[in-house]
Formats: C-alpha cells, sequence, structure tokens
C-alpha cells in the first residue's frame, strides 16, 4: 500500500495509528487487518539511529508510494 492508501484506509475506517518504540514503527488494525508503516517521525528517528551509529545507510520499502515525497525529504 502506498502512503497515501494508508492514511485514506486510516481516515475511511477510523483506525488509531500507534507506535512502538521497540521495533520503531506505526501500525494500526482495523478488524483482522494488521498494518505497519512508517510516518516522517519514523523515517528520521531511523536515518538519524544510522547516522549516529556511522552506517553506511539504510533501507526503505517503494520510495515511489511515498505521497508528495514527504518520507524522502525526511
Amino acid at each position: 500500500m502506498s502512503s497515501k492508501d494508508i492514511k485514506g484506509y486510516i481516515q475511511r475506517y477510523g483506525a488509531v495509528s500507534m507506535y512502538n518504540a521497540t521495533y520503531v514503527v506505526n501500525y494500526c488494525t482495523i478488524g483482522s487487518t494488521w498494518i505497519g508503516f512508517d510516518d516522517v517521525e519514523v523515517v528520521k528517528i531511523k536515518v538519524a539511529y544510522a547516522k549516529k551509529r556511522n552506517l553506511l545507510g539504510y533501507f526503505v520499502w517503494q520510495v515511489a508510494h511515498d505521497d508528495n515525497w514527504v518520507l524522502s525529504q525526511a
């Protein structure tokens, strides 16, 4: 699902987005459907972690599905 689709899905079904600090991920559940996703704040946390540890990079899923490049710009 694209970032835009996830936002729309959450709004349409009135789901509550939760943050899990242990796994550094947002998620929501709607019935038996579980959706995990990164928002701008999660991306910033992950990139800051990679920089702090002097890692050589990080991985993202489907940048093409970014909504108006907000995640990529983070």
